[in-house]
């Protein structure tokens, strides 16, 4: 007896639903762990707190796309399509090899609290947690280049939770504690997703991927680096112009700016081995039309969130963002629109990386970085944190054109 085939619309659905909404979906829960940690460091902690917590998460965010960038993204771009064994040695040696960065970050951090005197009690949890937070990531990224990401989502749903519980359970009043339980939760979370992946990492094959993959590794970092570098290390200027205050306010308006990562973030992660599959199958309007697609959705989630969080009240955003929610309203139209060029931008560079041209998005980021650079120093000496955002997005307005350019004239070779 003939086995029943399911009509093709339901094949299609399934086929989206693994490999887009799932991966998707883990990436966007895991922002939604950002946001909780936000809020509540908001409501709990003084202003200048809030700003240090704001400097460490920069700082984090730009060592841990580094260590990706040579790690996970390799894994991603380049071997998610190939068989079983194989893949699973690449993802045996890239996580030997993030191990290693995360360890490194967190010597480093802990030659940093031995030199503050105010900050080194938190700067030493912090740094102890790093090694956690790196491999949390790492795992996220190789479960959906493994066509996993109904683990990785379910990781990150036990991750987010069991952490809103531990902060409304314990309560902490430091920021010591605090980012203790961020890491202690991290690692759990780490610890569940590389048993998922039953990963074997040595310290021999570590060593052998940073040599061989820095080929490929160093475009993805010099991509990321010539992105986020200034986009992330403006709230650093920010600070030593303004001081910690002005730097909560611009950590606040990243804070309600998380709705609009959800999508962005999320999809670029779950696009990743999607568009790449699609560029070597030679299917080239479909990507032109996926990386269209997630350029639109960026600047849709972004006009609409603007219009959501400016019709707020004030006292309904003290309930979220504390002393600093004044100064997060006003700094947030800039900040979403620097965002929204983000995005439109990374429809373009997505595209470039799908077709192998990693280089190629990095050198039209750094046609763009004097601009952007000039204009984040400018904005933030004569408009504090809302005009550095200002300055931001206009660099990425001339990234989006040399983005889209570079990526139709590839198309079209």
């Amino acid at each position: 007896m003939a086995v029943k085939r399911p009509p093709p619309i339901a094949i299609f659905v399934g086929s989206v639903c693994r490999r887009i909404i799932l991966p998707a979906g883990s990436q966007i829960v895991a922002s939604v762990a950002t946001l909780v940690l936000s809020v509540f460091a908001a409501s709990s902690f003084e202003t200048s707190e809030f700003g240090a917590l704001g400097l460490l998460v920069a700082g984090q965010a730009i060592v841990l796309g580094c260590a990706r960038s040579l790690t996970s993204e390799i894994v991603v771009y380049h071997y998610s399509s190939e068989a079983g064994r194989k893949l699973a040695r690449k993802i045996d040696s890239s996580t030997a090899a993030a191990l290693f960065w995360g360890i490194a970050a967190g010597i480093i951090t802990l030659a940093f609290a031995f030199l503050a005197s105010d900050a080194g009690g938190y700067l030493f949890v912090f740094a102890l947690s790093l090694p956690g937070l790196f491999m949390q990531d790492h795992f996220r990224q190789c479960l959906i280049a493994c066509r996993k990401g109904s683990i990785a989502l379910l990781v990150d749903i036990a991750f987010v939770s069991l952490l809103a519980i531990s902060l409304w359970l314990l309560r902490p009043t430091g920021m010591a504690t605090f980012l203790g339980i961020w890491g202690a939760v991290a690692a759990g979370a780490a610890i569940a997703a590389g048993l998922a992946l039953r990963t074997r990492p040595r310290v021999d094959i570590a060593r052998d991927w940073i040599a061989k993959e820095f080929l490929h590794g160093k475009y993805f970092l010099g991509d990321f680096l010539t992105t986020n570098l200034i986009a992330q290390g403006a709230i650093y200027l920010v600070a030593l112009v303004g001081g910690l205050s002005e730097a909560a306010g611009l950590r606040g308006a990243q804070v309600l700016l998380v709705p609009i990562l959800l999508v962005s973030r999320g999809l670029l992660i779950a696009l990743g081995p999607e568009s790449a599959s699609r560029a070597r199958e030679g299917k080239l309007r479909s990507l032109f039309l996926l990386c269209m697609g997630y350029s639109v959705a960026c600047a849709v989630t972004c006009v609409a969130a603007l219009v959501f969080v400016t019709s707020l009240s004030i006292d309904t955003l003290v309930i979220f963002l504390g002393d600093s929610a004044m100064a997060s309203r006003d700094v947030f139209p800039s900040a979403a629109l620097a965002v929204a060029m983000l995005g439109i931008a990374g429809g373009g560079a997505l595209g470039l990386r799908a077709l192998g041209d990693v280089r190629q998005a990095m050198i039209m980021k750094l046609w763009s970085v004097p601009i952007t650079g000039v204009g984040v120093v400018a904005g933030c000496l004569y408009g504090g944190a809302a005009g550095s955002q200002l300055g931001l997005a206009s660099g990425e307005i001339l990234r989006t054109i040399l983005n889209w350019r570079s990526y139709t004239r590839a198309v079209q070779k």
